[in-house]
């Protein structure tokens, strides 16, 4: 490994973003399932960012992130493996240039479809067998949580009998000569 100078330094600090790009992209389209058809453009940019940075630092470590490519070619393979050596030649060249922690992730949330899985041993293709297994797919997708009980409704408080003032359902007639009252007989009050 050569001694890097100032101008080794700059050429380095200005792969970062590139390499940091890669990285984060890679990063969301596993979360978000969009690797297919990038398999070999990852790999593709990849290699010749470790090129770039080889072509500075001439360290022998930089052969340690080598990309396996499967017979099979399977894009989230490669978009896997280009992710995981992506940081770590990240963090390398970081490391390299002295500024280490400038890459931290960001926080972004991401919210993938549901993964239906269907064990398909024994399964023949005849027309009845695919129609149970075409079923199977409409009710997961279709599938509703069930709705949680509805609270019970408290019970009514007691209603209380108010005694209310009836008028007499008969009249009463006082004759004013039956009460004749002499003030006189009361004496002094």
């Amino acid at each position: 490994m050569k001694q890097l100078t100032v101008e080794d330094l700059r050429a380095l600090i200005r792969l970062i973003p590139a390499a940091r790009a890669l990285r984060d992209e890679l990063e969301k389209s596993i979360h978000l399932e969009t690797y297919g058809g990038t398999g070999e453009l990852a790999v593709r940019s990849f290699l010749g960012l470790r090129a770039s940075v080889y072509a500075i630092s001439e360290d022998p470590y930089l052969q340690a992130f080598e990309i396996t490519i499967p017979a099979e070619r399977r894009d989230k393979q490669l978009v896997s493996q280009v992710m995981l050596a992506s940081g770590q030649l990240l963090a390398y060249m970081e490391g390299q240039a002295g500024v280490v922690g400038l890459s931290a992730k960001q926080n972004y949330s991401v919210q993938t479809a549901p993964h239906i899985t269907l064990n398909m041993d024994g399964f023949s293709g005849d027309p009845i067998a695919l129609e149970r297994v075409m079923e199977t797919v409409d009710r997961t997708v279709k599938f509703k949580p069930p709705q949680p009980p509805k609270p019970p409704q408290p019970p009514e408080p007691p209603r209380f009998f108010r005694h209310e003032h009836h008028e007499p359902n008969f009249d009463i007639e006082i004759d004013d000569e039956d009460f004749d009252i002499d003030t006189d007989d009361l004496g002094d009050v």
